[in-house]
C-alpha cells in the first residue's frame, strides 16, 4: 500500500499506540480488488511468454499445455510469475485441479459457478 493511503488504514490500539497495515486488511470493504490487480499484472508481466495458455479470472488461473510435459512446464512458470514479487500471493495446491482435460472444463462451467466467465 502507498504512503500516501496509510492514513485510511492507521489506528490507535487501547494503549494508545499507533499503527498502520503495509498492506490491504482482508476485512476491509474492496479489498479483494487489491489482490486481483496484483495478480493480474504478475501474469501480465509474462503475457509473452505465456501467450494464451495462461488465463485469469479474479483470483483463478487456468493455465494449459500441448501435453502434459508442457502442462508441468507451463504450472511451473505461472507459479514461478504469482508467487515472485510481490510475495504474498500463494497457490492453494488444495482447492486446485491439477490435469484435467476440456470436458471437465466444461463440466465446471456449466454447473453454474462462474469461474471462466
Amino acid at each position: 500500500m502507498g504512503l500516501d493511503r496509510r492514513a485510511m488504514t492507521a489506528f490507535t490500539d487501547a494503549l494508545g499506540r499507533g499503527w498502520e497495515w503495509n498492506f490491504v486488511p482482508k476485512d476491509m470493504p474492496f479489498s479483494e480488488t487489491s489482490l486481483h490487480h496484483a495478480a493480474s499484472a504478475r501474469i501480465t508481466q509474462f503475457r509473452m511468454q505465456f501467450q494464451d495458455r495462461v488465463l485469469h479470472v479474479r483470483d483463478l488461473f487456468v493455465v494449459m499445455g500441448t501435453d502434459e510435459e508442457d502442462a508441468l512446464k507451463m504450472t511451473t512458470a505461472a507459479m514461478f510469475a504469482i508467487t515472485s514479487e510481490p510475495w504474498r500471493l500463494e497457490v492453494d495446491l488444495w482447492r486446485s485441479f491439477v490435469n484435467v482435460d476440456v470436458p471437465f472444463l466444461e463440466w465446471v462451467d456449466g454447473m453454474g459457478v462462474g469461474w471462466l466467465d
